[in-house]
């Protein structure tokens, strides 16, 4: 049990960092996504979007965004206590919606990425770079930050676990 309690402070602050990591991702999903929910809400006019240099969003990208912030603040509120309960919901909804709505995107925008290495003509440019290799830029950094972020939560579970069954 010794040689294990120093390894409790080090995935707590390697955690922390995955998920503010996640939380600098997460705003710019959200800064991508707010003319459409201003649009959908009616609280700006449609000339904002027609400017917006971004096609129009996909579902996976409602999901991850919504959807992968939840597991995260689990996530975050566990670590003061050690609640095994909250990183479990982290973990199963880090996957769910974290990494399912990743590997979703990336199979809905492989005839793109196939197109634009074959042509070299992307359908939609941001400032002169293709957009489809800035997706899959974020595809890689959230597949890397999901994985870290629940493999440092699971490790940690199973810490917490078996102390509270030694415990007992």
């Amino acid at each position: 049990m010794a040689e294990v309690f120093p390894l409790r402070p080090l995935l707590k602050r390697r955690i922390r960092f995955v998920f503010m990591l996640h939380l600098c991702l997460w705003i710019l999903m959200f800064i991508r996504l707010l003319p459409e929910l201003c649009l959908r809400f009616g609280l700006k006019t449609r000339l904002l979007v027609e400017k917006w240099p971004f096609p129009q969003s996909n579902l996976w990208e409602y999901v991850w965004c919504f959807g992968s912030l939840l597991p995260t603040i689990f996530g975050y509120l566990s670590l003061n206590r050690n609640r095994t309960g909250l990183m479990r919901i982290s973990i199963v909804g880090t996957v769910v919606f974290g990494l399912g709505s990743v590997i979703v995107g990336g199979f809905q925008h492989a005839f793109e990425l196939l197109q634009y290495y074959e042509t070299r003509r992307p359908r939609h440019l941001f400032y002169g770079f293709p957009l489809i290799v800035i997706v899959y830029i974020f595809f890689s950094l959230c597949i890397q930050i999901h994985g870290f972020s629940v493999y440092f939560g699971y490790n940690l579970y199973s810490l917490w676990s078996t102390h509270t069954r030694k415990l007992r």
